[in-house]
């Protein structure tokens, strides 16, 4: 891929045995008043959300310590973030979960 542009999907990862911590990014397209992160397993079935406020315009790091909602740690296998928010302005923001590069 040398010379050549690559997105990747930020919002999936793989989680190991023994893993502590996931980062997460994603591109807010203006100033939110509240963020809703939501982490779901394979299945599609929630296991953890998160409520975040006030976060500026840009692209913004949200590290998963991998624990679920009922206080467990959640097992090996593969999880999909997702983010809703909702801007300023009072309207739902689109929101951008991935990175680029060259």
């Amino acid at each position: 891929f040398i010379g050549k542009k690559i997105v990747a999907d930020t919002a999936r990862i793989q989680r190991q045995a023994g893993d502590k911590t996931h980062d997460f990014t994603y591109v807010l397209p203006e100033n939110a008043q509240e963020i809703n992160i939501q982490v779901t397993d394979k299945s599609g079935k929630d296991i953890r959300n998160i409520k975040l406020a006030a976060l500026k315009k840009g692209e913004q790091k949200f590290t998963w310590n991998g624990m679920q909602d009922n206080g467990e740690p959640a097992r090996a296998g593969d999880y999909r973030f997702s983010v809703t928010a909702i801007g300023d302005s009072g309207k739902n923001l689109n929101i951008v979960n991935r990175v680029e590069g060259t």
